[in-house]
């Protein structure tokens, strides 16, 4: 089953070998030793950031409660190959019952290895397919976010650019999904732009297209040169900017290189905000800070894991995929058949500095 996702740029993976394993168990006291793959530097390192507190908060209270949970963090850079180094580092030499990872190209270059390794995993973001294998996507599906944003666009615009990276499928399925939406009716012009080049020449090309919004399903460093190029080019903001949830995800970093002006109507699709009062009250008072999006799915992956250990792993799918429930800091997780948790999907606008339910 095929999915696109935010975003946003992201997810986590749990790993354990299910099937092989039939008599293994793990710790004797119920404990579990999970390796964590996040950007921890680069241009997600915020992302990665918020997460590991998350996971050390929700480690934390385990402990608190005697389950012993051991986390041992490796950083990816949000890069595949490192991403995929970092797996077989952890189960080979660590050892680990689990792996949580971050990074949307990462699910994509681990998801080949966990098939053959018969891994269980745990998705906390971007994945572009949904099938009944050992994948569990614990943040929600957002194939209908896309889709549901190019509706909203339609409304609102009759010419739209819709710019795209060639750096990954993920951005192609994310303009494949958006046109979906798009009334038929609509003038839609499609710009692909490739990774490390020189924008100026494709931002005239798109302004020549005299557009009234653009898309910018761009990873957030591509996202922000382009905008910084159409802003030189089109000083008054005539053509509008569609804040897909990847970039809403992303504002701090984009309003401090762009400005905020640019941004100022622009709307967004993207999930609902399900984080509970009391883990982002404890989380602030721990570091001072928000917690991003999917800090709490974060959270509840290193819960539901450490719940996972009480049994012996090779019943740790069948307990996921047999009307599992469970309630934690990011609402009720439970699955569909193929392990895919179900979406909702919000319209969000940027008024006054910050983005707003509509």
């Amino acid at each position: 089953m095929k999915k696109v996702v935010i975003v946003f740029g992201l997810a986590v993976v749990v790993g354990i070998a299910a099937w092989g394993l039939a008599t293994q168990k793990t710790t004797p006291s119920g404990g579990i030793k999970i390796g964590v793959i996040a950007p921890l530097s680069g241009q997600y390192a915020f992302l990665g950031e918020s997460e590991r507190n998350a996971m050390l908060l929700s480690q934390k209270a385990l402990q608190a409660k005697g389950q012993a949970v051991q986390l041992i963090f490796e950083d990816d850079k949000y890069d595949p190959k490192v991403g995929v180094l970092a797996y077989e580092k952890l189960k080979s030499i660590n050892q680990v019952d689990a792996v949580v990872a971050v990074s949307a190209p990462v699910i994509g270059a681990l998801k080949p290895i966990v098939a053959q390794d018969h891994t269980l995993l745990f998705s906390l973001g971007e994945s572009l397919y949904h099938e009944d294998d050992t994948v569990f996507q614990l943040m929600p599906a957002s194939d209908k976010i896309a889709p549901r944003l190019g509706e909203e666009a339609s409304k609102r615009f009759n010419r739209i650019a819709i710019v795209y990276s060639q750096s990954g499928s993920l951005w192609q399925q994310w303009k494949d999904d958006f046109l979906k939406g798009v009334d038929k009716n609509d003038m839609v012009e499609t710009f692909a732009l490739p990774p490390g080049s020189d924008f100026r020449t494709e931002t005239q090309k798109i302004l020549a297209f005299k557009p009234d919004a653009t898309t910018v399903f761009l990873p957030l460093e591509e996202g922000i040169k382009y905008l910084q190029d159409l802003k030189l080019y089109d000083p008054k903001h005539t053509v509008a900017i569609i804040c897909d949830g990847n970039l809403e995800f992303s504002i701090g970093e984009y309003t401090a290189k762009v400005g905020k002006d640019i941004f100022e109507g622009c709307i967004s699709s993207t999930l609902p905000d399900t984080k509970t009062s009391e883990f982002v009250s404890t989380y602030k008072s721990t570091y001072k800070a928000e917690p991003v999006l999917t800090a709490d799915y974060a959270y509840d992956a290193v819960s539901i894991l450490a719940m996972l250990a009480q049994k012996n792993k090779n019943d740790w799918l069948s307990a996921l995929k047999n009307n599992f429930k469970f309630s934690g800091a990011s609402g009720e997780v439970k699955f569909n058949a193929v392990g895919t948790r179900l979406p909702e999907v919000v319209i969000h606008q940027y008024k006054d500095g910050k983005f707003v339910e509509i």
